[in-house]
């Protein structure tokens, strides 16, 4: 409208004008941009916030790269205790897996374990729910048996002594914590990555299975009307079981 009263009209001085279009169209802009926006920021957030499996969380961790990025992020909220227990049981499983041998190792490495983490007031103390922490504390009782002594049963309960208290731990981790890592820049890009890998990863496994349920078919079943004459399909059946030429004959 001011635009075409400046231009037909005739009004005068005609920069009041020119610039009453300019505010006009700025507002219409602000209010186009700004909804959009609010609703880009809505969804990012609400991706950001949705429900990690726990699992998931723990496939991040396996990456060495996302575990530094990760802890960084804990020590900011004052957290990084957690994540420091969760490698110590992780290593403790893998050593305590080996085998008898590496018992006495596994032993010295889960009593450093409880001191640094499980008993109360400990430097690095985790919070562990009450149902979780007496299990983890009593993890030694495990250990009392002599590594020759013990049978396959007992082994597995050992190196698998501390599982509750992981699993408590990577619940804690997969709600708070990674939600708000995932709203940052670098978390978010981190973890769109992690996401394109594991959906690969899946691709890949489907591939593999179907190329190997392929090749583990033996033979396909013909219609009678494709066997050679003999069978049911008469004289004027195609031939599919006659050789082919290796070269083909110059015409």
């Amino acid at each position: 409208v001011p635009v075409i009263g400046c231009l037909f009209v005739g009004w005068n001085p005609r920069w009041i004008f020119l610039l009453a279009a300019v505010l006009c169209e700025a507002i219409i802009c602000a209010i186009t941009v700004v909804p959009l926006s609010a609703a880009y920021r809505f969804c990012k957030i609400k991706r950001a916030t949705s429900p990690t499996p726990p699992a998931l969380l723990a496939a991040f961790l396996n990456d060495a790269k996302n575990r530094q990025k990760f802890r960084r992020h804990l020590e900011t909220e004052f957290a990084g205790e957690m994540l420091l227990f969760y490698e110590k049981a992780m290593q403790f499983k893998r050593i305590a897996g080996r085998g008898s041998a590496f018992h006495a190792k596994a032993e010295s490495l889960l009593e450093e374990i409880k001191h640094t983490f499980l008993r109360p007031g400990a430097e690095l103390e985790v919070n562990l729910p009450f149902f979780v922490l007496p299990k983890a504390q009593d993890s030694h009782k495990a250990a009392r048996v002599a590594p020759a002594n013990q049978s396959a049963s007992t082994r597995d309960d050992f190196a698998r002594c501390l599982d509750a208290a992981v699993d408590e731990i990577l619940e804690l981790l997969s709600t708070d914590p990674l939600m708000r890592f995932k709203m940052e820049p670098d978390g978010a890009a981190l973890w769109a990555t992690f996401e394109n890998q594991q959906k690969l990863a899946e691709d890949l496994e489907v591939a593999t299975e179907v190329a190997a349920a392929i090749r583990s078919t033996s033979h396909f079943e013909l219609p009678s009307s494709l066997l050679w004459e003999g069978s049911t399909g008469g004289e004027h059946a195609l031939p599919i079981t006659k050789s082919v030429p290796a070269t083909i004959p110059k015409t």
